[in-house]
């Protein structure tokens, strides 16, 4: 091979070197810049300092909300709540453990008020123990659907039936305190859908 043929070799094993590069590097560059503007954009900052204050307040109230750790001993047979009393905007968290595979029902939850019919339900879950995941999670929260139109309707003691089986009823309490960050969303709904 002469010297002239050695220079082609070697600027052709050049070029496909930097476009290798060129070609890996890219995407990577693309993200990153994506990632900046999503981090840098109004919205996003704009979150950011509601939450940081929300956070202040929290700190500096009277009584500031501490979350507590989940407790898991509210139970009937294989299904366990997280815990016994509540806050309003704080997610209520229902695992299954070791559930047979014939277990099959559903998860009814009961609101704290009752109208001419009984005990009002708020959400039904089925779970079914032939399949691998049977856990959830809820927000008791205000719908001007349902209806449920003021906070207060949200309160007191909640009752978990468990249809199709044979297990105890649970029941949990939700206080009449709202979670730092969620006050607007428990504001009375007046004059929209069925409030």
């Amino acid at each position: 091979m002469n010297d002239t043929q050695k220079l082609i070799m070697l600027v052709i094993l050049a070029v496909i070197g930097v476009s290798i590069l060129v070609v890996y590097f890219m995407p990577v560059m693309e993200t990153n810049q994506e990632i900046s503007r999503i981090q840098n954009s109004p919205e996003i900052d704009a979150i950011y300092k509601d939450i940081e204050e929300t956070r202040i307040q929290n700190e500096n109230s009277e009584n500031p909300y501490v979350p507590k750790p989940p407790e898991w001993t509210n139970r009937s047979g294989p299904i366990v709540i997280d815990s016994y009393e509540y806050i309003l905007g704080q997610k209520i968290f229902v695992n299954i453990d070791d559930l047979e595979t014939d277990d099959k029902g559903r998860i009814n939850v009961y609101m704290p008020k009752e109208n001419s019919n009984g005990m009002i339900l708020y959400s039904s879950i089925g779970f079914d123990g032939s399949l691998s995941r049977n856990n959830y999670y809820f927000t008791p929260s205000l719908s001007p659907f349902k209806p449920i139109c003021n906070p207060e309707e949200l309160t007191g003691k909640w009752i978990i039936k468990f249809q199709d089986t044979d297990y105890p009823d649970l029941s949990f309490t939700i206080i009449n305190q709202i979670m730092p960050g969620y006050e607007v969303s428990y504001e009375p709904i007046i004059n929209i859908g069925k409030c």
